[in-house]
């Protein structure tokens, strides 16, 4: 008889515990989604937005010229780092106001240069979880420059583990 209830108690535990274990793992991908979906919906707006204005209001040339007007109309108050990169990948300006001769080589710029707005997750040179977005400047509809939308996921995965932790608490 004890042998009997030990194996539908254990029946039980196992079929609870598993319940809670998918459950935890659907959560942690929809919270997962949520965030991250969230913060590259955003960038890529903004990218697609301000790309669609400065091809159409920047002055004709290449990039170095249209670079010039790009800065002076960013909107300072932007979060995320700004970068216009030329055709090598290498920065003209950023929001900063700095340049850089270090050429970005990931998907999202390779992307870009092929007239698409794409997305990609990494890692920077210091270490640090990013998102950038990029989209094609154009001069007459070539292909000049590349506008780069840059943010870090550092606070997002911070505030995903903290909502995944308390989850897990909830769900002991």
């Amino acid at each position: 008889m004890r042998s009997i209830r030990k194996r539908l108690i254990g029946n039980y535990i196992t079929i609870a515990l598993v319940t809670v274990l998918i459950l935890e793992g659907l959560f942690a991908v929809a919270i997962s989604e949520y965030y991250i979906g969230g913060v590259e919906r955003i960038l890529v707006n903004q990218a697609e937005t301000s790309a669609t204005f400065f091809n159409r209001y920047a002055d004709a040339g290449d990039i170095y010229k249209k670079s010039n007007y790009i800065f002076e109309n960013l909107d300072m108050e932007e979060k995320a780092l700004v970068e216009v990169l030329d055709l090598n990948g290498c920065v003209v300006i950023d929001n900063t106001g700095s340049s850089s001769e270090t050429p970005v080589n990931t998907g999202d710029f390779h992307q870009a240069l092929h007239g698409n707005i794409e997305s990609w997750t990494g890692r920077s040179e210091l270490n640090e979880l990013i998102i950038a977005v990029s989209a094609p400047i154009y001069d007459d509809n070539n292909i000049v420059g590349v506008l780069r939308y840059v943010s870090s996921l550092e606070p997002t995965y911070q505030i995903i583990i903290r909502y995944l932790l308390l989850s897990l608490l909830l769900g002991a």
